[in-house]
């Protein structure tokens, strides 16, 4: 399983956002300073079983 955590950092007046993805260590060292509707974690290759035992 890979976690990739990804920010947004700005959105123009089209509505179209920038992104960037960061480590999981600098977003922890920046997570009070990190809104929760900017934030996005990603969970790559995850085994099926890991799921339905998650659910």
């Amino acid at each position: 399983m890979k976690l990739r955590i990804w920010i947004r950092r700005r959105c123009d007046e089209l509505g179209l956002c920038e992104y960037v993805e960061v480590p999981l260590a600098r977003a922890l060292r920046m997570a009070d300073k990190i809104k929760m509707e900017d934030l996005y974690i990603i969970i790559d290759d995850v085994e099926p079983q890991l799921l339905e035992d998650l659910a």
